[in-house]
């Protein structure tokens, strides 16, 4: 039972463990789909036992109260096509990791959406925060271990009647961190931030457990220069880092999906911008081709296939001739 996610645990840390995990492979999993008992791997128990102190009564709660709520929200079952509109804004999207490979969400407030509901805001929080999850599923051979994400907020054009300022959304949000993806919030960096943006936090921090506002850190510094050296210190590579922030990315201006079936190349492999660069681009062809493929082959594909069967058809019944005889 013991593995790789339990060896740094305590004594009465593993045993909490083995209660939770003996409850859900004997009690639960007879009920659940597979995707679900999948779902409920060691450092998914793990979490959740952190997130209560290793008390598996509450763990257990907490477990049962997010499995309705997936059952319920169904975010995994959320796809690229659901949030293609609002995701082209490019308000809240995932963009290359930190030093030790923890994804980083970037939120650009000016760039919130118009005529989009909070129901479709709210849908789009849960599209990236499993996407998140994806691609720490994908770097987990080179990052083994990396369950958290950053957030870069970008809070530039604030103001408390401006439509993005949703309370509603503010709170639902953190929420969803809380209780549905606990142990996943490495830090949020809030940058830009105008004054009355305290008004605004006072009253979402009433939803938020003083674990989670802790790892939520208010950034003075607004030019790239200094940008560049905190978030240096703070374990961010300038070289995967978007430029207003100080590194040397442009801001994505296309969605950036790269989920299990479009993330075929690792850009942590890449050392430059140019390989970066390089490494996109592959992604781009992939999505095109991906593209093309639900659409079916061309014209000219389907002749040159047909044309091959032809041929390979008079091939084979040169063989079966052939070894005819040879039976004689």
């Amino acid at each position: 039972m013991a593995g790789p996610a339990t060896a740094t645990l305590t004594p009465d840390q593993l045993s909490a463990f083995k209660e939770l995990r003996k409850t859900v492979d004997d009690r639960w999993a007879p009920t659940l789909v597979p995707a679900q008992v999948a779902w409920l791997n060691d450092r998914c128990l793990l979490r959740y036992l952190r997130a209560r102190k290793y008390n598996v009564e509450k763990a257990k709660e907490m477990l049962k109260n997010t499995m309705n709520w997936r059952t319920t929200h169904a975010p995994a079952a959320i796809t690229h096509k659901d949030v293609m509109e609002i995701s082209k804004h490019f308000s809240n999207y995932l963009h290359m990791t930190t030093k030790d490979g923890n994804p980083v969400c970037y939120m650009r407030f000016q760039r919130d959406p118009p005529g989009f509901t909070d129901k479709d805001k709210l849908q789009h929080v849960k599209f990236v925060l499993e996407e998140a999850a994806r691609v720490m599923k994908y770097n987990d051979e080179r990052f083994p271990g990396i369950e958290k994400l950053c957030y870069i907020i970008d809070l530039q054009g604030f103001s408390l009647n401006a439509p993005g300022a949703s309370r509603e959304v503010a709170a639902k949000w953190t929420d969803m961190l809380q209780n549905h993806y606990p142990e996943r919030l490495g830090k949020a960096y809030l940058i830009n931030y105008p004054s009355i943006f305290s008004v605004f936090w006072a009253a979402v921090k009433l939803f938020i457990d003083s674990v989670t506002a802790a790892k939520v850190c208010f950034v003075s510094e607004t030019n790239p220069s200094a940008l560049r050296t905190f978030f240096t210190n703070e374990g961010f590579n300038p070289a995967w880092l978007e430029k207003p922030y100080g590194g040397d990315l442009q801001p994505l201006d296309r969605p950036n999906f790269i989920g299990q079936k479009t993330y075929e190349s690792d850009p942590m492999t890449a050392k430059t911008p140019e390989e970066v660069q390089e490494i996109r681009d592959v992604h781009y062809k992939y999505l095109k081709r991906e593209k093309r493929d639900r659409k079916g082959p061309s014209n000219k594909e389907k002749k040159e296939k047909k044309s091959s069967r032809k041929g390979s058809s008079v091939s084979n019944h040169g063989l079966a001739s052939s070894n005819s005889n040879s039976s004689q």
